[in-house]
């Protein structure tokens, strides 16, 4: 196989590739034998027949189209590999020669990431603000107690009386709507604490004065604005309390320590932690580091974006997107035109176009810097990822499907964007480290901004139906699940 490259336009290049004759007979062989495995010829049993017998029986045109198939998939890559190029779409082929028994001809035209020629001023000592956690005592104490909590001891009280707020109770509840038992709303033997701010308005009030063993229903209308999806739907509720309970927490002793951690003492759990905090607020700089560096390279170099480029990241963000809410149980393009997932598409463009300038930025810095990526390194990150599935067969699935390409992309994107981080001058702001709380508005507002921004208005995506299934009046509640999913928002 020989092959040229033709720069076109912008980000265009035009592949030329020459197949040779000891690669067509092998081709050729190779579909040939296959054909023959399905072919039928009167008289003998599929794929028996005599091979001069089954040549006849095969449909040529249908063979010659497979031989071609298969030898653009194999020499293509090839050709991408020895021109040194990026594509980014995928190649519009055109056959210019076709001589079966002594050499095929194509070109394949396809648009590549544009090389850019920096200057290391453009990438080297820029100057960043990021901000730096400071640990404080309080986040170690809340991070103490976290640990409490999950130590807690809970006992039954013998006392003859009805919940009352701020009691801990062992309890079922089986939420049905339209005699239909919906999952997200119902719990077997799960440990809850009686607060009403915890729960959807009307729950609290409807079981307190229960008592031990008893059994009450009773209905209760969601809110129109409930992060579930319950809202808006009239649900009934039966509520079985086994016991009411006491809570216990553990002292902070050395017994402590052993029971929650690795450690015999107290001391060394409590500098266990205040370390591995560090670690984490260290880690968390360290990538605040990296956005704030892509943003600043995005802003500063402007690069000319070929538009296959722009629609496969756009691609990318609607597909992170549909699985983000296909996780919470919402298909958000179920019944949806195209003329509304255009407008969600041009309502992260400028998500789109920036992150792919930064990938041609970053490409550009790697190869003038010579940032590689290290097979150890790819088996690094696989361990990460693995979740536990064999790292070797992994990575022979992720090279069989093409797609090792992918981890290898991130690695070398990350090492770039720590490269410049590292020849920044960085002014840190120093700032608290967050509570619990503040992460959690953190992440309520992120969420709320990024749905903001698919600029589809709410009666244009369907509510979906609460998952129902038929239940018998006298059947026991659902399996355990989250207590978040029926608690207000």
């Amino acid at each position: 196989m020989k092959s040229e490259i033709k720069k076109g336009e912008k980000s265009t290049c035009t592949l030329t590739v020459k197949i040779e004759e000891a690669e067509i007979k092998e081709a050729n062989e190779k579909a040939l034998v296959a054909a023959m495995k399905t072919v039928s010829v009167p008289g003998f049993r599929k794929g028996k027949a005599p091979r001069k017998l089954a040549e006849k029986a095969i449909n040529q045109a249908a063979l010659r189209a497979r031989v071609m198939e298969d030898l653009i998939e194999s020499s293509y890559p090839k050709a991408v590999e020895e021109n040194k190029i990026r594509p980014i779409s995928r190649p519009e082929i055109n056959i210019t020669n076709y001589n079966s028994e002594s050499e095929i001809e194509y070109t394949a035209k396809v648009d590549i990431y544009p090389e850019l020629e920096l200057d290391e001023a453009s990438y080297k000592h820029l100057k960043l603000e990021v901000e730096k956690e400071d640990i404080k005592e309080a986040a170690v104490q809340k991070a103490i107690e976290f640990l409490r909590e999950q130590a807690a001891v809970y006992t039954p009280i013998e006392e003859d009386r009805g919940l009352q707020e701020g009691d801990y109770a062992l309890v079922d509840f089986l939420c049905t709507v339209k005699g239909k038992k919906v999952k997200e709303g119902s719990v077997t033997n799960y440990t809850m604490q009686v607060i009403p701010a915890s729960f959807v308005p009307g729950f609290t009030d409807s079981i307190i004065g229960v008592k031990k063993g008893e059994t009450k229903e009773f209905d209760i209308t969601f809110p129109e604005d409930y992060h579930s999806v319950l809202k808006g739907k009239n649900a009934k509720f039966k509520f079985t309390l086994h016991e009411i309970q006491t809570k216990t927490l553990p002292e902070l002793d050395d017994e402590f320590a052993k029971q929650v951690s690795e450690y015999d003492t107290y001391e060394k759990m409590l500098e266990d932690i205040n370390n591995r905090m560090d670690e984490n607020a260290n880690a968390r700089t360290l990538n605040d580091s990296k956005n704030v560096a892509g943003e600043k390279l995005a802003e500063t170099i402007k690069v000319d974006l070929p538009e296959s480029l722009i629609q496969a990241e756009l691609n990318g963000i609607l597909s992170k997107m549909a699985q983000s809410y296909a996780r919470q149980g919402l298909d958000i393009f179920k019944n949806l035109d195209d003329e509304q997932i255009r407008k969600i598409a041009e309502s992260r463009r400028a998500e789109a176009e920036k992150y792919s300038a930064v990938q041609v930025i970053l490409h550009s810095i790697a190869k003038k810097e010579n940032i590689t990526v290290t097979e150890e390194e790819v088996n690094t990150k696989l361990a990460e990822i693995s979740g536990g599935r064999d790292v070797r067969k992994m990575r022979r699935d992720l090279i069989k499907s093409g797609r090792i390409a992918e981890v290898e992309e991130g690695i070398l994107l990350d090492k770039t964007l720590e490269f410049v981080v590292e020849n920044a001058d960085i002014t840190y702001k120093v700032v608290e480290s967050k509570t619990d709380d503040e992460i959690a508005t953190d992440i309520a507002k992120e969420t709320a901004e990024a749905e903001a921004k698919m600029a589809v208005e709410s009666e244009e995506v369907p509510a979906e139906e609460p998952k129902v299934e038929e239940v018998k009046a006298e059947e026991a509640p659902a399996e355990e699940t989250k207590i978040e999913e029926v608690k207000a928002e």
